[in-house]
């Protein structure tokens, strides 16, 4: 087995050699917490690289998802994920088996830049050049920490942390041309402040008008998207089992966004590998 040359959905220009995962990998990655997938998943596609390493912290969130997608069907016999899934027609929790290389044809690419510049949105009336672009790995790091920390869902801040992570989402989907500060979290926290100060009924509408026309005009990847801090994969409709042998007309299907859980997609061994094959028990987790 080999994983065929990968081209950057958002710079096909851009292509990236990857290696196969070994165990070496599985064991590293044994061990990380699930509350950093993001970081995780940038030291996985950065270690994998042959040659030149283009640091996937600067890769577009769906150029890091289709990455790890690649390498998985490539480096597996067997690519199949079961979903699960509530049906909206007869109620009841249905699985889904998908074979992850055929949604391969879902795949989009960009024929241009993958940012929209030269943006001039205002400031308290002043003009300010704006670059709306895709949140990117550094984006997703952030925005993570963030999801993490949040409060339980019936805690008094809980509606407020939420409503912080979603405005972050807009500020890590722009930058200001001029700004020069080399530190990302410093130049963030900045903007942060600095969106704040909009005017909501105009100056913030149209730059998230702006935001949202990116996401509509420039997708590439696999189709993915970013709610709450988490990313999601959109899959094919699920035919619900009660209405598959009934006339195409009278079938049920449903449209289906899963949660797209980095760590699904790079290999690790659970704490029962070869406990049983190790001369002291428990040697091995």
């Amino acid at each position: 087995m080999h994983i065929p040359l990968f081209y950057l959905p958002s710079d096909m220009t851009r292509t990236i050699s990857f290696g196969m995962p070994t165990v070496g990998h599985a064991i590293s990655f044994s061990s990380r917490d699930e509350d950093t997938d993001e970081a995780a998943t940038t030291e996985y596609l950065d270690q994998l690289q042959l040659g030149k390493v283009y640091s996937s912290k600067f890769w577009t969130n769906q150029d890091r998802v289709t990455a790890l997608w690649w390498i998985f069907i490539h480096s597996r016999s067997d690519a199949m994920m079961t979903f699960s899934y509530g049906c909206d027609h007869c109620g009841e929790e249905h699985y889904y088996d998908l074979d992850m290389r055929s949604i391969s044809d879902t795949i989009e690419i960009i024929d241009g830049p993958a940012f929209l510049d030269d943006v001039s949105i205002t400031v308290h009336g002043q003009p300010m050049v704006w670059r709306i672009q895709h949140l990117t790995g550094e984006a997703m790091e952030l925005i993570e920490g963030m999801r993490v920390a949040l409060p339980e869902k019936d805690e008094p801040g809980y509606k407020a942390a939420l409503m912080d992570l979603r405005f972050w989402e807009i500020v890590l989907q722009c930058e200001l041309n001029d700004e020069i500060e080399t530190d990302y979290l410093t130049r963030a926290q900045k903007r942060y402040d600095l969106l704040k100060t909009m005017r909501p009924d105009d100056e913030f509408l149209k730059l998230t008008a702006h935001v949202k026309h990116l996401q509509r005009t420039l997708r590439h990847g696999l189709p993915v998207d970013v709610q709450q801090g988490s990313a999601g994969l959109l899959i094919p409709p699920h035919t619900c089992p009660a209405t598959r042998h009934k006339e195409p007309a009278e079938q049920f299907a449903t449209p289906l966004r899963v949660p797209f859980r980095n760590s699904n997609f790079i290999p690790n061994f659970g704490p029962g590998w070869l406990g049983d094959l190790s001369q002291q028990p428990g040697a091995f987790w």
